[in-house]
């Protein structure tokens, strides 16, 4: 999409910034409490979205929010996005800039969705082994989802672990329905 390429333009523009500035690790920090302002505030999203609010409006609102809370380089950068008319890529833009810096960092989440609680031993145990096989520290987070029934499902990236006991059933599900066992004459 379009919008996902201006985003991460505009990402790669102060993450270089940042680092000629040598003030990347505080940049990092304010595009991940803008990450997660984006994650809990639907709203925020949507003024920033809308065409009916003025630019000014949406500089001023910016202003106030995180005016004296984020480091000199990236209130510019927010002024300078709403000044072009962009302030509709900045989730995106927070989203590009947060995996560039762990990329740099040589970081990888990880989202670990399970059917209950898993114990810290096996969550330990399961970052070690991702940690050998990507050859990077792993972040992981938890996410518990009872219609797994049993098992976990591992997202890193693009690519998707499921030892779930749902996707084993899906599977049995789409065997029996090819019925591969049955000659149809």
């Amino acid at each position: 999409m379009l919008q996902d390429r201006i985003a991460k333009r505009y990402a790669t523009s102060i993450f270089d910034l940042a680092v000629e500035k040598n003030q990347l690790q505080s940049v990092a920090n304010d595009f991940d409490t803008i990450g997660s302002i984006f994650k809990t505030n639907r709203e925020f999203s949507l003024l920033l979205k809308s065409p009916i609010v003025t630019a000014d409006k949406k500089r001023d609102i910016l202003k106030a929010i995180f005016h004296g809370k984020i480091s000199p380089i990236t209130e510019t950068f927010l002024g300078i996005l709403v000044r072009k008319g962009r302030e509709n890529v900045l989730e995106v833009v927070a989203r590009e800039f947060v995996a560039l810096f762990d990329k740099h960092q040589n970081q990888q989440k990880a989202l670990i969705t399970s059917a209950q609680q898993l114990s810290p031993e096996t969550i330990s145990l399961i970052k070690k082994q991702l940690e050998n096989k990507f050859n990077s520290t792993i972040l992981i987070e938890t996410k518990i989802n009872p219609d797994l029934i049993g098992g976990f499902v591992i997202r890193i990236d693009d690519l998707l672990y499921d030892t779930s006991i749902l996707n084993r059933i899906q599977n049995l599900r789409k065997q029996f329905s090819e019925n591969s066992y049955i000659v149809k004459l």
